[in-house]
């Protein structure tokens, strides 16, 4: 199961990181919304399982990414 983390707080990530790497997850960690958006709609969105979501960060936060993906819903896992 591949994890996609999503936060702006790169000490968050690295906490959740090792938190799932310890339960033998693959996590791929993206620092901002856009950047986790370009991921889910690229060839590389179909390994995302599951997607751990900050919901308050700076430009596209959270919120914006679920939005963006539900009106995409053909290109955005």
């Amino acid at each position: 199961m591949t994890i996609l983390i999503v936060d702006d707080d790169p000490v968050q990530c690295r906490l959740l990181e090792a938190t799932l790497h310890k339960f033998e997850y693959e996590t791929i960690v993206r620092d901002s919304g856009d950047a986790a958006l370009a991921l889910l709609t690229g060839p590389d969105g179909a390994r995302i399982d599951c997607v751990i979501l900050d919901l308050v960060m700076p430009n596209l936060d959270g919120m914006g990414v679920l939005a963006k993906c539900a009106s995409r819903q053909s290109t955005c896992r």
